[in-house]
C-alpha cells in the first residue's frame, strides 16, 4: 500500500530535471492478480518497481504484511517487501530512493543502477506462490499496488 503514491510524488519531484534534459518517462502500472501473471512478469516480491526492466532494489527482504494477508486469506499470512533506504526499513518505497533511482537512470552520463537479479518462473518466492494459490481474488478487489 502506498507505492503508487510514492512513485507519483517522486515523479513530480524530478519533473524539472526531466524538462531540463528533454526526457520523458513512461510508467507501466501492472497489477498482478494470478500466479500465471506473477510467473509471466517474473514477480519475485511485491511490490516491485523496475526501471528498464531492472528492480530498483534487487536485494530485498520481506516482512509479514497484514493487509495483503487479509486480502488473500492465506493461512499463515503473506510477506511483502521491506524497502531498505539509508539504514532504515520502510514498508512503502521511500520517495528518496525512488527519486535517486529515477535520476540515476536518466543521467546523461549513463550511470548504471545496481545489479539486477533475473527471476525465473520456478524461482518465484513461496510468498508470491502462496498468495495467489490461496487468494481467489481478482484484480478489481486488490486495492494494493502489487
Amino acid at each position: 500500500m502506498g507505492t503508487e503514491d510514492a512513485l507519483e510524488a517522486a515523479l513530480e519531484r524530478i519533473e524539472p530535471i526531466l524538462d531540463a534534459l528533454d526526457v520523458g518517462i513512461t510508467v507501466r502500472d501492472i497489477h498482478v492478480s494470478t500466479l500465471e501473471a506473477a510467473e509471466a512478469t517474473q514477480l519475485a516480491v511485491s511490490p516491485t518497481i523496475r526501471i528498464d526492466g531492472r528492480d530498483i532494489q534487487p536485494d530485498y527482504i520481506e516482512n509479514t504484511c497484514e493487509s495483503c494477508g487479509d486480502l488473500c486469506e492465506c493461512d499463515g499470512g503473506v510477506d511483502c517487501r521491506l524497502w531498505q533506504y539509508r539504514g532504515e526499513e520502510h514498508s512503502t518505497a521511500p520517495i528518496g530512493l525512488l527519486v535517486e533511482s529515477l535520476v540515476q537512470a536518466i543521467a546523461p552520463n549513463g550511470m548504471q543502477l545496481g545489479g539486477s537479479r533475473e527471476i525465473q518462473a520456478d524461482q518465484l518466492s513461496s510468498n508470491v506462490r502462496d498468495f495467489f494459490r490461496g487468494s481467489g481474488i481478482d484484480e478489481s478487489d486488490c486495492g494494493c499496488s502489487c
